[in-house]
């Protein structure tokens, strides 16, 4: 293993696009460790260009890596022309002459990039970047290939996808043991090449905001949630057990503070509850972590059908704040440290099967009215945290990239 960390790696990683989300994020977080304490050079192809401007910025400016355009076709009056005369070829010949040409340059254009930057490995991130891969730039590059796991693969419906995926990877990663269900169920077999492991971070170099950014009290009762904008993340759960904490239990020093991309599903609810000025709406926070030591609580109320091992929760117990969350993918081992919690599970669920809301208000005023729980939890979460240390996780990617390689080799040779 040592000597393999010294010879200089050219991964080429891909993403579906880079938009604000864990998988993401942790992208950035891994790229980042591997330049620092390895000798990584990273290259990145974004599949769909991204509209999140800002953060494609932040990412690219945060990691440096060298990014390769994806292939298109650059439509113009001619190439218009010939995909309708290619259409004419097709219907009376079945001879597609221009479809053949693009496929050939397309493949070109990748296998030249592999050689030319000498690339060692791929590693995809998220489904849509690991069918790209299988389904394509496998079936023409021999370069070996890790596939990443973030939670999206309980969206496949087809065997048969699920099949050609495990067979020509060569390394797999993935962060809840839920990931490899797809596969044990159809009877599938994986290479042994695998490794559940952790999204990490690097919380020593991070630099915490202050509440009176949001012009929060420091004496106030801040209850954090930082997520994607979207329903099954469970926004309206957080704002309905904190109105049942003000309005019931009279609590006048509490604030909810709910960061997420500004989209319309996260306007709606900011102009729903703007007169409740206990609820804040900061919208979206690039480096999402700098503010989680502002929190007393971290609340997570997520109900999203491929949870995994949000990096939200990750993010709450690097600043050792107590996380509470729903009973889905792997957080409740997530919480866990060898001295007790660093968090509480809600496995309650309300009359429409939705995580239950007046659960959360008991568990948030427990933590609220003894001051003694919360500074014990919040100790459980820092050693919790110990297992996201990103120089753990950089080093277990390394190990299953130097041994896909080596797989690799022994095969094609």
């Amino acid at each position: 293993m040592k000597a393999l960390e010294k010879k200089s790696l050219n991964i080429l990683y891909l993403i579906n696009s880079l938009e604000m989300g864990g998988a993401e994020v942790f992208l950035m977080r891994l790229i980042k460790e591997l330049q620092s304490s390895y000798n990584v050079n990273a290259f990145l192809l974004e599949l769909v260009p991204s509209k999140d401007k800002k953060f494609k910025a932040y990412f690219l400016e945060e990691t440096l890596v060298k990014v390769i355009p994806v292939f298109e076709k650059n439509e113009t009056i001619v190439t218009t022309l010939l995909w309708k005369l290619n259409a004419v070829t097709w219907k009376m010949l079945r001879w597609p002459f221009y479809q053949n040409f693009r496929d050939h340059k397309k493949k070109s254009y990748y296998r030249n990039f592999i050689q030319s930057n000498n690339i060692h490995l791929i590693n995809s991130h998220l489904l849509g970047a690991d069918l790209f891969v299988c389904d394509y730039l496998k079936t023409f590059i021999s370069v070996p290939w890790v596939a990443t796991s973030q939670g999206c693969y309980s969206e496949i419906t087809s065997k048969e996808t699920a099949r050609n995926i495990a067979q020509r990877m060569d390394g797999l990663t993935y962060v809840a043991a839920r990931n490899l269900n797809i596969f044990n169920e159809n009877g599938i077999e994986l290479t042994p090449n695998r490794a559940l492991i952790y999204n990490g971070l690097n919380y020593r170099d991070i630099k915490t905001k202050d509440r009176k950014n949001l012009h929060i009290r420091e004496t106030d009762f801040v209850i954090g949630q930082i997520s994607r904008s979207i329903p099954s993340k469970g926004l309206e759960i957080s704002i309905t057990a904190v109105d049942y904490l003000v309005q019931t239990n009279g609590l006048k020093d509490v604030k909810l503070v709910l960061f997420g991309p500004e989209n319309n599903y996260y306007l709606e609810l900011k102009e729903k509850h703007k007169n409740k000025q206990y609820i804040l709406f900061p919208g979206v926070a690039d480096n999402s972590v700098e503010w989680t030591g502002i929190f007393d609580l971290g609340i997570l109320p997520t109900y999203f059908p491929s949870e995994s091992c949000p990096s939200t929760i990750v993010e709450y117990l690097a600043a050792g704040v107590p996380a509470i969350s729903t009973n889905v993918g792997e957080i409740p081992n997530m919480i866990q440290s060898s001295e007790g919690d660093g968090g509480v599970i809600i496995s309650e669920t309300d009359a429409e099967g939705l995580p239950d809301a007046q659960s959360f208000a008991i568990e948030i005023l427990k933590f609220y009215q003894d001051s003694a729980l919360l500074e014990l939890t919040k100790k459980n979460a820092v050693q919790a945290f110990e297992k996201f240390d990103i120089s753990k996780t950089a080093k277990s990617y390394l190990e299953v990239y130097h041994r896909a390689i080596k797989n690799n080799v022994e095969k094609t040779s």
